[in-house]
């Protein structure tokens, strides 16, 4: 049975611009595979950011640091994946 983007939670994924070993990218790989929606934070508007838009990630700017960044990540998010 195929479930329509809009009966489906997105995923946060945070940490998938990482430089540590990969695993929030492979992370956002596997979702997308699924067919998942992928939500990911990035702290910065950089290339990194723009592969991940261009594979379908929706991307937010925020920071972990700054509580007031956070609202905006979580809202509609069903679950978060922290690499």
């Amino acid at each position: 049975m195929a479930v329509s983007n809009s009966d489906q939670e997105t995923v946060l994924v945070i940490g998938a611009t990482g430089r540590h070993g990969g695993t929030g990218a492979r992370v956002v790989e596997r979702l997308q595979a699924a067919g998942r929606l992928v939500r990911a934070l990035v702290r910065s508007d950089d290339d990194r950011a723009e592969r991940l838009r261009q594979s379908g990630v929706q991307t937010l700017l925020g920071d972990l640091h700054d509580r007031r960044t956070l609202a905006p990540l979580l809202d509609g998010a069903g679950s978060v994946y922290v690499a």
